[in-house]
């Protein structure tokens, strides 16, 4: 079936079906197919009045045809993951809170039809989903009126060409976008029914749920061992797999996430998914009756509702974080966290690990602390994960080998993390070694550094030399180190006092065996 045959026989359908209901149709032209809801009254549903609704798309090559019934299948299908959400949130703490869905009806949700501009193979698994946003963002873009949240759920048909073994099209998420696909019998009737096409709805249905997961800002994220004995597999973690046909839950520092999303609240606001400028002032970490426990203050423009503590055992980050497990608890009084981590709730005590501290703000963003810890005998060493307070640098004055135009080495000194120095890089880049010197004004006592990373790591610090002088022309060197490809704050530990007035750190290699090197804040810890 061509596109204007298909337009016309859906646009014919759904006019018949809603001539009934009292709701307008409008056909948008050959390329997309979109419904227009003017009036809509007597719904039931209980997040029908949120004002933000999640932008569900299905995304048609020029080459396929929609699969029968898709409205109707992905409405069931949603309808039903959006009560799973409520149910989990409410269990949670955080009220009786969704994602909202543009509806039609009590059972028939509002999906944007967009017809691709080329064939399949423009937009495989790998590498389409760019392909994919360019053309629904220029959809949007087009009528913006029909955009009602800055969250996606972009579903394909699938190409594979086998209907019980689908494929073949983008299935992840990408930031507020996320990606699934669609094949002929992709019904939520099927989920817990066993047999093959049982076992197809919790593979695709359950993975689409997790991917909105993703879309909707959350993370992997184990279950507990108390969580899992009490509710199943976490959704953001295995749950692809049990969704529907076994025990399936949210954590509570997924429903934290989940309930500062943009299409969970109740109220609008402008100033969603805007930076605000933030900063940890103090960590401590402690082993208390086999407990774990992080307590600190932290300074916040937007104010923080909810602290999270993800545990992620290497290897660690990307799509090797499933097995991250997290604790959380509400902020204190808007500047304090206090999280207990039992140990016994720990699916793995050995081994080294990543700890992200992600503090959470009301209009979704999630600023994201990075620490490491290692276990030994089941029992954590904590002497990494804690933050001082940074020195009063207002004196420190510093100068370097070479900075990237716009990136100056006083960046590192400047107490703002979002700014950062970088050696030269474009339109050349120099080699290492790339060296800055830091006056201190007086000698200072000291026997820790503090190298704070920005977030995009490539080309890191890996490796240098410490030097220190009392005059600035006679230099003594400490030692060589090395750092972690971590973001934030890293702590290197100089095995002993050094008494100095100025500093000198000489690249050796950056992560990625990069020319070049960057870093965003250096401070000393003085004793």
């Amino acid at each position: 079936m061509n596109k204007l045959g298909l337009s016309l026989l859906l646009g014919c359908s759904i006019l018949l079906f809603f001539a009934n209901c009292q709701k307008e149709i409008v056909t948008t032209g050959v390329d997309t197919l979109e419904t227009s809801v003017t009036e809509i009254s007597n719904l039931n549903n209980e997040w029908a009045d949120n004002p933000y609704k999640l932008n569900v798309v299905y995304f048609v090559p020029n080459d396929n045809d929609s699969l029968a019934n898709y409205r109707q299948r992905i409405s069931r299908i949603l309808l039903d993951a959006q009560t799973f959400f409520g149910d989990n949130l409410e269990r949670e703490g955080f009220g009786r809170k969704s994602f909202g869905l543009d509806l039609l009806n009590d059972s028939l949700i509002n999906v944007v039809t967009v017809f691709g501009q080329y064939n399949a193979a423009t937009y495989p698994y790998s590498g389409g989903a760019a392909a994919v946003q360019q053309e629904v963002d220029a959809y949007f873009t087009a009528n913006p009126t029909r955009k009602t949240s800055d969250h996606y759920l972009i579903i394909l048909p699938s190409r594979s060409g086998d209907p019980l073994n689908p494929g073949g099209v983008p299935f992840y998420g990408t930031g507020r976008y996320c990606y699934a696909l669609d094949y002929p019998s992709m019904e939520a009737r099927y989920l817990g029914a066993g047999g093959t096409l049982g076992n197809l709805a919790t593979v695709w249905i359950g993975g689409m749920i997790h991917e909105l997961g993703h879309g909707l800002n959350g993370p992997h994220n184990y279950g507990t061992v108390s969580a899992t004995a009490a509710h199943g597999t976490a959704l953001m973690g295995a749950g692809n797999s049990t969704y529907g046909r076994a025990a399936t839950f949210i954590t509570q520092t997924s429903a934290a996430i989940f309930s500062n999303s943009q299409t969970f609240s109740t109220v609008t606001r402008s100033d969603w998914s805007q930076s605000f400028n933030f900063s940890l002032g103090r960590l401590q970490s402690s082993l208390v009756d086999g407990k774990i426990i992080l307590s600190g203050r932290f300074t916040s423009q937007q104010p923080i509702n909810y602290v999270a503590a993800y545990f992620d055992r290497e290897l660690y980050g990307g799509n090797l974080d499933y097995d991250a497990i997290s604790f959380g608890a509400a902020s204190i009084n808007n500047d304090s966290l206090y999280i207990e981590c039992p140990l016994s709730d720990f699916q793995n005590r050995s081994g080294n690990y990543q700890l992200r501290i992600h503090f959470l703000a009301a209009n979704g963003v999630r600023t994201t602390e990075y620490f490491t810890l290692s276990f030994a005998g089941e029992v954590p060493n904590l002497s990494a994960v804690f933050r001082a307070p940074l020195s009063n640098r207002q004196l420190w004055t510093v100068t370097s080998s070479g900075d990237q135009p716009g990136s100056p080495v006083s960046n590192i000194l400047d107490g703002n993390l979002s700014t950062n120095w970088h050696t030269p890089w474009s339109p050349a880049t120099t080699p290492h070694p790339h060296a800055f010197t830091i006056d201190m004004k007086s000698q200072k006592s000291f026997n820790t550094l503090v190298v704070f990373n920005r977030s995009n790591l490539n080309g890191a610090l890996q490796s240098f030399y410490l030097k220190t002088s009392d005059d600035g022309s006679s230099w003594h060197t400490v030692g060589t180190y090395n750092l972690a490809r971590n973001a934030g704050a890293n702590y290197v530990h100089l095995g002993g006092t050094q008494a100095a007035r100025y500093i000198r750190l000489e690249s050796i290699s950056s992560h990625g065996n990069f020319n070049y090197t960057h870093m965003a804040e250096f401070d000393v810890l003085l004793r």
